[in-house]
């Protein structure tokens, strides 16, 4: 997706894979499977060029990442904001993130009826 949110037009699936092989060692085809997943799931667009499929972002990377974000949620905490954040707080978080986050929550719910 950062490669694509970095474009400000469709990418042939051969760009991604290259400027994807810069960072990890994707084979072509998995680059174009993912592309194919992310279009059925709506975070893209695709037409084609000839006979080449092109990808274009349908969402914004704050968008992309709340979505992901939510299936998350859903999938590993069945939905529960309590049960991800008490795995957060189970791990390494040191007083200082602990206190980032409580400040974070609060602030959230400034100005809500409770």
């Amino acid at each position: 997706m950062e490669v694509l949110w970095a474009s400000d037009d469709y990418m042939e699936v051969s760009a991604v894979h290259d400027a994807l092989s810069k960072v990890r060692k994707w084979a072509y085809n998995t680059v174009g499977t993912f592309l194919i997943r992310l279009t059925g799931k709506g975070f893209l667009d695709s037409k084609k060029r000839g006979r080449v499929n092109c990808y274009f972002p349908l969402i914004s990377e704050e968008e992309y990442i709340r979505a992901q974000t939510e299936e998350f949620l859903q999938t590993i905490h069945k939905g529960s904001k309590r049960s991800l954040i008490a795995a957060l707080c189970d791990s390494d978080t040191d007083d200082k993130e602990l206190d980032e986050l409580m400040a974070f929550v609060e602030s959230k719910h400034d100005g809500k009826e409770k």
